[in-house]
Order: structure tokens, then sequence, then C-alpha cells
């Protein structure tokens, strides 16, 4: 998060691994495992339509036929969809919905890229027409959720990382940079408005920190912190990019500063997986089952 990976590490490191350690075909599961530990397969997750809320229903879907399953249908905002040997893709079927493995080699599907503000974070949209499909058996919502709570307390990390790169970066300048015969940094308001951002990044980097530990230890409430630690690093990250901005003054403007790529990579995290709105309404509701 500190120097902005530009990679599929959620994707690939913390969802895929999630959903094929859930497949009760280890026979399957297993080889991709070990060549994702061994970095020689790169996996992506297809997870959405085009809402971007990868909590609702997907806009796929997978029929059987006689060779096997075919999924159809179109998947957005799916990272470095590209570059990704496989794509693990959520479709509707006539039980449910589940898990599909799909190879990206497949000329049955098509990958678009998207149009992104963030460079550094490369979104696409895959379709797929008729494409051969492999169900991960066993891999429903409850392994979807927990593969969902993981990427979001990942994306958190993620995000609490950037935060105290940018933030360093900040104060370091803030020490350097002199106006009237000394640093900016002595100045009163200056030294509030770091004093309240150095207060969000504190309470993100506690919130990511919980989460991460009641999802380790498997408790009740893992979804609901997972929740809480994404909106709450969301917004925090996208607060502390756009102030830092503010304490560089124009500098932080050109492209020769790396502030702005905090502040982009900020913007699309407020949105990856589902909007902060949206996991506020999510978290409340899994406050009220738990009363």
């Amino acid at each position: 998060g500190g120097f902005l990976l530009g990679g599929p590490f959620i994707e690939c490191c913390v969802m895929a691994p999630t959903l094929l350690g859930a497949c009760s075909n280890s026979a399957l599961s297993t080889p991709h495992l070990k060549d994702i530990a061994a970095g020689r397969s790169i996996f992506t997750v297809a997870g959405c339509g085009q809402t971007g809320d990868w909590t609702l229903a997907p806009d796929i879907v997978a029929e059987p036929h006689e060779e096997g399953w075919s999924v159809s249908g179109r998947a957005h905002f799916v990272s470095y969809a590209n570059v990704a040997d496989h794509c693990l893709v959520r479709a509707n079927t006539r039980d449910g919905i589940g898990v599909f493995l799909v190879s990206m080699d497949d000329p049955a599907v098509a990958v678009m890229s998207h149009q992104s503000n963030d460079r550094t974070q490369r979104l696409c949209t895959v379709v797929c027409d008729s494409a051969l499909a492999m169900p991960l058996t066993g891999v429903g919502d409850k392994a979807w959720s927990a593969a969902l709570s993981n990427a979001l307390v990942a994306l958190a990390g993620e995000q609490v990382g950037g935060s105290h790169r940018i933030f360093a970066l900040t104060v370091d300048y803030l020490k350097m940079r002199h106006q009237f015969g000394q640093p900016i940094g002595k100045f009163q308001a200056i030294k509030h408005i770091a004093a309240d951002l150095l207060i969000e990044l504190e309470s993100a980097t506690s919130a990511a920190r919980h989460a991460a530990r009641v999802i380790a230890s498997d408790a009740e409430d893992a979804n609901q912190m997972s929740y809480l630690a994404a909106f709450t690093c969301a917004d925090n990250f996208r607060k502390i990019t756009a102030d830092a901005i503010q304490l560089h003054g124009g500098i932080a403007y050109t492209v020769e500063h790396p502030a702005h790529l905090y502040w982009r990579r900020a913007q699309t995290g407020q949105w990856l997986y589902c909007s902060s709105d949206r996991l506020r309404d999510l978290y409340l509701a899994e406050m009220e089952r738990l009363l």
C-alpha cells in the first residue's frame, strides 16, 4: 500500500486462495493453489455486474451441458484480467449462485480495459460467450462471503499503508518547506490540519488491525468488522490524500510529485467491491443481526 503496488495481489493472493481452499474437489483446487504459491499462475476474480457491488447477484449465467458447464455474460470491474491466466467467475445457476473456474486463454472470453483515473489499478470488463467453465464444488454463499471479507480487509490494509506513506511524505515536506524564515509546519493552522490527519490515520489503522484479528479468529462479528474497516479506511485514505495535496501546495498538483498517485488510488478504493455508503448499510445490518 505504501508503494501503490500495481498488481493483482488481492484477487490472486487473497480471494482466489480463499475460494479454491473452500472447494471440495481437491483434484481441481490443489494444483492451482500450488501454482499461486509458486508464482506460476495469476488469478483474477469476476464478482459483480455493472453496479460494481460485489454483494449483489452477478450478471453472468452458468449452464450445464454435455461437456460440463459454460458461462455467459459480462463481469465488470475485474482487476488485472488482461494479465491473468485464470478467472474465478461468480455466476447464477438454477440452484443459486456458484463460482466457476475459467481459463483466460479460452477464445470465448474477451477482455476490455476500463479508462480509469487511477492507472496504477487496472480494471477490466470480462465478456464470456459460452466459455467452458469448471465448477468449484461446495463453494457457495458462505465461501463467497468469507472471500469478500478477506478482500475488504486486505484492501483496508493497503489503504492504511498508503495513508501512512503519504502522511509521512507530507510531514517531511512541512518540515522542509520554509516561508517567512521558518518551516511552514510551525504555523498553527498547519499543525491543526496535520493533527487531524494523524487521528484519521490512527483510527483507520486500528480498524484494519482489529478486523484482521477478528477474521483470523473466525469470530461471529467477522463480517461486521470487515465492513467497518472497509468504509473507515477508504474514507480516511481519501481524506488524508486530499488534505495532503492541500498541504503540499502547488507542487502536489504536478505529475512530478507522487501525491496525486495516492489521491487517485484513494478515489478508486472508495468504490472497489462496493461503495462506502453500501458498506455502512451492511455494517448496520450486521449489527442488528448480532443484537
